[in-house]
């Protein structure tokens, strides 16, 4: 692309860039469908790769699930008669999947989104469904475990697939159900049990229970899951059929196959539920406790606490559990002021832990409590309130007292941290005096026992000597080795390296002058008579502890060295990389004598 760009350049060729302008389009995968097959509404925004606000209007008799949204951007470069247009198309695309719920023509009114400040409207569309015909052989059925409840109750919807015995599905093609993604509902699907079958719904994938069952005379077989619904809102709620698409055996006919089998009737079958309604109530205002916790359900509480002896101020952990038929995600916490409130003890930050699931049927609150005095006794009952769907009022649960036993604290005092009184006593008690200052102490101890000063010490010539005197020896063992290893290195070592400086100086770029200064200042810094040739000054320093890095700068210095003797290659500053080179290595062969 870059180097089309730069020819069009050089050959004076212009390349406008084709605008694109801001748009809304709406499309759907099928203009007709059976009720309970989803289809597809893809929405998209022409012009921008921003993120749309987009408002989705309510549809009737169909169900809304969001599938996928992003960016969608395309680029092309088109060369007509020398003329070199740019194209670049950019677009953000939204899928939806939408499942009627009921036949007849569906409207989708324009939908409107907000794109980088510039509202926009995509045009109508309508979806015509067709109710699916009926077949004896198989029933698809949905039923509620209640016909009218509370805000905030649970309450179970049970789905079973079934057909008759010698009959069944082939292959799954779609299973909708749109309770799951309701707006009305929070749903989870319970854990099945039993003999399972996997199936897909609703995009979820879950464990169906394989039985038989006997309706209506006749036997069937048939999968079977439930879920958790608990609704949002009060009103009549509609829990929307649910529909199975599948291939599968429609019937068995008279004639049979060349192999003498039955041949069987498998074609596209389409089966739907009837809806359901629910009827929610709101919880009553008249009798609801000033601390309602907010659930709904039956529940039970306990409480639990470690240790059971303590001294006053000690910690003690104190678990309270809430076990029941509700919905425990909203509990935050458990109500706890109550021990404070009486001045009997001091409570910490309560910890959570719930069981799985959206809708938790156990929750665990953990806190550090402590007596506040000796004469505690007990720690009180946990109170919680709740709101009894059986009976359509509120209750509370409560926990059993649980006995303490809390033992005074001695006060810790300074006689208790320094070990005792190292002094006897002396003199008498403390006494009243009829006139002038009651001198509550006695004896000469008060002169002689003195505490240590620290600030006067410093301050003192002994205190400066010895804070001085740390930082006097480690200078003094620093030199003491400076000098040792001075006097160690070889004595032709020393001023190795102030005779190179001086020879290369004089040497100028002279390869013929460089080479014998280098092979002098090795001679001396390892003790050697003449030239030992590079292998050994590798080897020598590699067992004097240099750097693989200086071994490796040293044989390309000799091999420059080596060539520029024959004109080969130009030695232009290696003068000055031969010395910076030695003074790096220098401490390393020769001790640090020659600097």
């Amino acid at each position: 692309m870059r180097a089309a760009l730069a020819l069009a350049a050089l050959c004076g060729l212009s390349m406008p860039i084709a605008a694109q302008s801001l748009a809304a389009r709406a499309a759907v995968s099928a203009a007709e469908t059976e009720v309970g097959v989803p289809f597809t509404l893809q929405v998209s925004v022409e012009g921008s790769d921003a993120a749309p606000e987009i408002d989705l209007p309510p549809l009737d008799g169909v169900s809304v699930r969001p599938l996928s949204a992003g960016p969608n951007n395309s680029e092309s470069i088109t060369i007509v008669n020398g003329r070199t247009t740019r194209r670049v198309e950019r677009s953000y695309i939204l899928n939806y999947e939408l499942v009627p719920s009921r036949a007849g023509r569906l409207e989708i009114p324009a939908i409107d989104l907000t794109v980088n400040g510039q509202r926009l409207s995509t045009q109508p569309l309508a979806v015509t469904a067709f109710a699916p015909p009926a077949i004896d052989e198989y029933r698809l059925l949905v039923r509620t475990s209640a016909g009218r409840a509370w805000v905030g109750q649970p309450v179970a919807v049970t789905t079973t697939w079934m057909w008759r015995e010698g009959l069944g599905p082939r292959r799954l093609l779609s299973f909708s159900h749109p309770v799951m993604h309701s707006a009305d509902f929070d749903a989870e699907i319970r854990p099945a049990q039993g003999d399972l079958v996997e199936l897909t719904v609703h995009g979820t994938d879950l464990m169906a229970a394989r039985g038989f069952l006997s309706l209506e005379g006749a036997a069937y077989q048939s999968l079977t899951f439930e879920l958790t619904v608990v609704p949002r809102g009060p009103g009549r709620l509609q829990v929307p059929a649910a529909t199975v698409a599948f291939e599968g055996i429609a019937s068995f006919g008279t004639a049979r196959d060349f192999l003498g089998r039955t041949v069987r009737d498998i074609r596209r079958l389409v089966i739907a539920s009837e809806p359901q309604e629910l009827t929610v109530e709101p919880l009553p205002a008249a009798g609801r406790p000033d601390q309602f916790s907010g659930l709904v359900g039956s529940f039970e509480i306990a409480a639990a606490v470690a240790p059971a002896k303590a001294k006053v101020g000690d910690p003690i952990a104190l678990e309270v559990t809430v076990t029941g038929a509700g919905d425990l995600s909203g509990l935050a916490d458990v109500d706890l002021t109550h021990l404070e409130a009486a001045g009997d003890f001091r409570v910490g930050t309560q910890r959570t832990e719930r069981s799985p699931g959206r809708f938790p049927s156990r929750a665990v609150f953990r806190a550090t409590i402590r007596a506040l005095h000796d004469s505690v006794r007990a720690v009180p009952p946990v109170r919680l309130s709740y709101f009894d769907p059986q009976r359509g009022a509120y209750a509370e649960a409560s926990s059993a007292p649980i006995a303490l036993d809390v033992q005074p604290a001695r006060q810790v005092t300074l006689r208790d941290v320094e070990g005792g009184d190292p002094f006897p006593a002396e003199g008498g008690g403390l006494a009243a005096a009829a006139d002038g200052i009651a001198h509550n102490y006695e004896g000469e101890r008060l002169l002689r026992h003195q505490r240590f000063d620290a600030a006067a010490f410093v301050r003192s010539a002994a205190g400066v000597a010895l804070l001085a005197a740390g930082p006097a020896a480690a200078g003094i063992v620093a030199l003491w080795r400076r000098l040792r290893r001075i006097a160690a290195a070889a004595p032709a070592a020393r001023g190795a390296l102030a005779r190179l400086r001086r020879s290369v100086a004089g040497a100028g770029d002279d390869p013929a002058a460089l080479a014998p200064a280098l092979d002098a200042y090795l001679c001396a810094c390892v003790d050697a008579a003449g030239a030992a040739g590079p292998e050994r000054w590798e080897q020598t320093l590699r067992e004097r502890g240099a750097a693989p890095e200086r071994v490796t700068e040293l044989r390309e210095i000799l091999a420059r060295l080596d060539a520029a003797r024959y004109g080969a290659a130009p030695v232009e500053a290696l003068g000055v990389r031969i010395v910076r080179w030695a003074a790096a290595v220098d401490p390393t062969l020769a001790g640090g004598s020659g600097t």
